[in-house]
């Protein structure tokens, strides 16, 4: 009787230590549901649609994915939760992806991704998105539960690390190359000239290519400007110099490659030579009087220019121009055979034994 006793002593006791496991793992349970509990969504549905539905959307504008679309009903039902699906579609850069994963899994919700479709485009770096992400409502949550603010903790590596190794061995591009320097790397400046050089690169890719200076130590007066990739320079004395410049591309990850870049200020071209212009025919040089003639009009000075194979017919106060002389006729003396004329305020006499070109020059110097 007494060994009888003992086992149901021992088998009440045995009972009693499963019950206190089972209250133990109640407790337990009931502490996690309610950890994850801020973690969940709303149980009403068409709130839970609009407030993730929302925060969705800003995620993929930020980075491009501007379609976002929730399924009507739940995915899956049970005693605990319901799950949600979202699908969220779009195009962008594979760094803008990296950073918009590295953000939804820093969200501290009850969500996940349970497909991701990235297809590359024809653009290099630029990939065609289709992400479905599904969330949970628990059913202990709140019907009004609003979304949570506060980090995960899910990321064991910053984005930038995660750029690195992911964007470092990109599988939809192939590997970036860095740029080329497509302007000469030597150039000749004339001394106390404006001297202006925009830099140009050549990407393998066709990246777009900036340029900043890496030398600190500069001519004097020669500037750089990081923004336009433009040098600007009035250099006043000889001399070489040699500088070092950056090129840098925006692919993924980002190339650089430094040059050497050699000015040599030389002395400006020497003034040009004036021009000497040949002498011009004058037709005043082949034009003589001819006669000095009276007729009822009063007299008159015939000039006879026989390069034009023309004969003036000259009357006293008439204008006239022969050639490079014009002036006007002051007098005509029949009786002595010679005509006054006035060339610029000078006067001089031509008569029937010399061109009107030496008569004026001997009217100049006398």
């Amino acid at each position: 009787k007494l060994n009888a006793k003992q086992a149901q002593i021992d088998a009440a006791r045995k009972d009693a230590d499963n019950l206190q496991l089972q209250i133990t793992k109640g407790m337990i349970s009931q502490r996690d549901v309610n950890a994850i509990k801020s973690k969940s969504m709303s149980t009403n549905p068409e709130l839970l649609k609009a407030r993730y539905g929302e925060w969705l959307t800003r995620l993929g504008q930020e980075f491009g994915l501007t379609k976002v679309t929730p399924q009507e009903r739940p995915v899956k039902t049970t005693p605990a939760y319901a799950a949600y699906k979202f699908t969220m579609q779009g195009q962008c850069r594979t760094d803008q992806l990296v950073e918009l994963l590295a953000k939804y899994y820093d969200k501290d919700l009850l969500h996940s991704i349970t497909n991701l479709k990235v297809t590359s485009t024809n653009q290099p770096n630029w990939l065609d998105v289709s992400l479905d992400s599904q969330v949970l409502a628990l059913r202990a949550a709140d019907a009004k539960q609003t979304i949570s603010d506060k980090s995960s903790d899910r990321l064991a590596q910053s984005v930038d690390e995660y750029k690195q190794s992911i964007i470092g061995r990109n599988p939809f591009a192939p590997p970036n190359s860095p740029p080329t320097l497509a302007t000469s790397a030597r150039q000749e400046v004339k001394r106390g000239e404006s001297w202006n050089l925009k830099l140009e690169g050549n990407d393998p890719e066709s990246h777009f290519v900036k340029f900043e200076l890496v030398s600190k130590d500069l001519p004097p007066g020669l500037r750089f400007s990081g923004r336009s990739g433009e040098f600007s320079w009035k250099p006043e004395e000889n001399g070489e110099y040699e500088i070092v410049v950056r090129a840098t591309d925006d692919g993924l990850p980002a190339k650089s490659k430094e040059f050497k870049m050699a000015l040599k200020v030389v002395d400006p071209p020497a003034p040009p030579e004036p021009k000497v212009e040949p002498t011009k025919f004058d037709p005043a040089s082949q034009s003589r009087v001819t006669a000095l003639v009276g007729g009822r009009d009063g007299p008159q000075v015939w000039v006879r220019s026989m390069t034009e194979s023309k004969t003036y017919q000259l009357s006293e106060g008439e204008d006239f121009e022969v050639g490079t002389l014009k002036g006007k006729v002051v007098s005509i003396n029949l009786k002595e055979s010679f005509a006054e004329l006035e060339t610029d305020g000078i006067r001089w006499l031509v008569g029937m034994d010399s061109t009107l070109k030496e008569a004026f020059e001997k009217g100049k110097a006398d």
